[in-house]
């Protein structure tokens, strides 16, 4: 997104997603424009950042459809009713794994009558058939009468189902004592940092200190400490990895806790800004990696953007 979105804005995007998924057929772009009394010139403006930010397109001389863009903006930033979202990505997802089974039990070449595919997902037929257009246009299936799983849609299902196993893993982990599961949730992490691309290596020890994990794409080198104890972590431990990170050249940190953290290791972050980067992974960002809504990499980015852009008022 090149530009902030006015409320009139996301109202307009908002409206071709559930039309399109059928979710609402009465939405009307001129019934907006009556609603708020929109001149034609600031009609034109609007759908020229729109279309600008490549969140819809022309459909017919005065009526649009939302792209592939658009609705990855709605969802990603649960813009509309989060139940009907999260029922798109089931079906998407039901779709995609369904067709991978099929592909595996049957061979490349055979795919899925339409029908057949819609009595084998959950949901809504007309929503199913809806999402399986989608997916269409991201190439993830193709129809040639009969429906198939592509390359690239293979991959994501076989993304979908890792994910399955990384919750899975993640819950027995949460079932074991302090004590047992430091490491097991330290090598679920390093599983996906290592996923997204990173290089890792884990359990590091030298004569005067030990690191969780040191991970570094090209020339940016993270040292991460994870930590899932009974109590929020205290600011000593944000001391502990600044001075691992003093010893180094160009390194950063991260701390990644699944109790917290305390105002004093929050502040001594803060303090430490200007000296060494230290980042903060809480129980949501984990949660939200495990569950497959965000990426590592994405909240680390986020996150570092906004520690440099703190100016301590």
């Amino acid at each position: 997104m090149e530009e902030d979105l006015t409320d009139l804005e996301i109202k307009i995007v908002s409206g071709h997603y559930l039309y399109y998924f059928h979710q609402d057929r009465d939405f009307c772009l001129n019934n907006i424009w009556d609603e708020y009394q929109i001149s034609e010139g600031d009609q034109r403006v609007i759908i020229r950042k729109l279309e600008n930010n490549s969140l819809i397109e022309p459909f017919t001389f005065d009526s649009f459809n939302i792209t592939l863009t658009g609705v990855n903006y709605i969802e990603n930033n649960k813009i509309v009713n989060q139940k009907f979202i999260q029922e798109n990505l089931n079906i998407r997802k039901g779709i995609l794994l369904t067709l991978a089974e099929y592909k595996k039990e049957n061979g490349p070449y055979l795919g899925m009558h339409p029908q057949e595919l819609i009595q084998n997902i959950s949901g809504d037929q007309d929503q199913i058939g809806w999402n399986i257009q989608y997916l269409k246009e991201l190439n993830l299936i193709e129809d040639y009468n009969l429906i198939r799983i592509t390359e690239l849609g293979l991959m994501v299902a076989n993304t979908y189902l890792e994910n399955d196993r990384l919750v899975e893993e993640f819950l027995r982990v949460s079932n074991l004592t302090p004590n047992q599961r430091g490491l097991e949730f330290q090598k679920i992490i390093a599983g996906i940092i290592r996923g997204e691309g990173w290089s890792e290596q884990e359990s590091l020890r030298t004569s005067n200190e030990e690191i969780d994990i040191i991970v570094h794409k090209e020339f940016t080198y993270f040292l991460i400490e994870c930590k899932w104890e009974k109590s929020p972590i205290e600011a000593n431990i944000v001391r502990e990895l600044k001075g691992k990170l003093d010893n180094r050249i160009d390194v950063k940190g991260i701390i990644i806790s699944m109790s917290g953290f305390t105002e004093g290791a929050i502040k001594q972050v803060k303090d430490y800004i200007g000296q060494v980067v230290i980042l903060l992974f809480g129980e949501k960002d984990i949660h939200e990696i495990i569950d497959g809504e965000k990426d590592f990499s994405n909240i680390l980015y986020k996150k570092y953007n906004l520690l440099s852009n703190y100016s301590g008022r």
